[in-house]
């Protein structure tokens, strides 16, 4: 898994509610990683075949318990908390 399939799950565990490629996109810009909306629905297909996300239509996603175990990486929180 690379660093903005994580920064995306970190994200994503931060919403209880189901969230869309648009929204995370904002996110990441918020944290320095400019994506485009496409770009980001890329690693959420990735991330869905892997089990770590769900989709919800054009809804949008939420993150799996896979996903919550996987984005509390001690290594990769750091980087992302400071």
């Amino acid at each position: 898994m690379n660093k903005t399939m994580l920064a995306i799950l970190k994200i994503l565990d931060k919403y209880t509610d189901i969230v869309g490629s648009r929204e995370i996109a904002k996110q990441l810009k918020a944290h320095g990683v400019d994506l485009t909306e496409r770009t980001v629905r890329y690693h959420l297909k990735i991330l869905d075949e892997r089990g770590y996300t769900k989709v919800f239509g054009k809804e949008g996603r939420r993150i799996t318990e896979k996903g919550r175990r996987n984005s509390s990486t001690p290594s990769y929180q750091k980087r992302w908390d400071s």
